[in-house]
């Protein structure tokens, strides 16, 4: 076992609402056909996908009071381990509206605003729940009143305690990152865009900026891309992972998916390609589920067989 503790840390959770209609009609009734909630926000979807496959750990979660039953009945309901530290404000909602054809229509609420001495409240939860050798996920957006200068200091209290962070968060930039030193860090291609501050136009580049995270203490760089799969990039290897063409019905929460397997199996003992092979087959399955949803064990399985590995070169 490579952790002692899993741990996820939510700091701007979301209640994912997804609303299936006929038709999308502006200055219009449009009727909703059915209806889903799922407890959400990216570190929390990695707590879902984990504890789906049996891997216990412990999502550690700041939410709104004034929505939170919800909530916290979704968790129950998915058996995971939960500890909440509740503010005042709400838990924003995610409202995605289907239509026929699988276009998605995305409405992004705001959520609560943190005050300082949830942030002390913070500390005081990760000092009782983080031990040394624990791996800490912290993915999502940063909150309201919490600003990067306020989230390094979490990480390093953190590092404080003997724990490595697993970081997938569009709110920071580069330098950030290397003040932070994540042992991984999990973008997408648009989000990695926006950490170095400009577009990368080919597969190379992309393996340049993860050996630029790699010298400054990134252990792991996985960088989703879609359909055209993941690039891994590690401090001697770099693989790319080729995906089958599927039909997607929903990519939100696939990232965090493929975060999951890659922590998973690595928890598991296995090596690295297996755990490239097991990250890109559980975010491409997870394209294949409604909302927010755990990828499938079937579908993952028949995609793991189908996962292509290329090594590319470091020069």
């Amino acid at each position: 076992m490579m952790f002692s503790k899993i741990i996820t840390l939510s700091l701007n959770p979301a209640l994912d609402v997804t609303l299936w209609t006929e038709t999308l009609m502006p200055d219009s009734d449009n009727i909703v056909q059915d209806e889903r909630y799922d407890a959400a926000g990216k570190a929390v979807n990695v707590s879902r996908t984990l504890r789906y496959y049996d891997m216990d750990n412990l999502a550690i979660v700041l939410a709104g009071c004034h929505n939170l039953h919800r909530y916290e009945q979704q968790l129950r309901n998915e058996r995971v381990h939960y500890r909440i530290i509740t503010i005042e404000g709400y838990i924003r909602e995610n409202i995605s509206i289907v239509q026929p054809d699988r276009t998605v229509t995305r409405l992004l609420r705001e959520g609560f605003y943190v005050e300082y001495e949830a942030v002390d409240e913070i500390q005081k939860v990760l000092t009782e729940s983080v031990e040394a050798g624990s791996l800490v996920v912290i993915s999502g957006s940063l909150p309201k009143g919490i600003n990067s200068r306020i989230f390094k200091q979490i990480c390093a209290h953190i590092h404080s305690l003997g724990a490595k962070i697993a970081l997938d968060t569009s709110s920071l930039v580069q330098e950030d990152i290397y003040e932070i030193k994540p042992w991984a860090i999990k973008p997408n291609y648009a989000e990695l865009c926006g950490i170095v501050g400009r577009k990368m136009v080919n597969w190379k580049e992309m393996v340049e900026i993860g050996r630029d995270m790699n010298a400054h203490g990134v252990e792991h760089c996985i960088i989703s891309v879609g359909q055209e799969g993941l690039m891994y990039v590690g401090h001697d290897r770099a693989i790319r992972a080729e995906v089958p063409e599927i039909d997607v019905v929903s990519s939100v929460g696939a990232g965090d998916s493929a975060l999951a397997g890659f922590i998973m199996s690595m928890q598991q003992g296995r090596d690295l390609e297996n755990c490239v092979r097991m990250a890109t087959a559980f975010g491409t399955a997870a394209c294949l589920t409604d909302g927010t949803n755990p990828p499938a064990r079937l579908a993952t399985a028949n995609i793991l067989q189908q996962v292509k590995l290329r090594e590319m070169d470091l020069a």
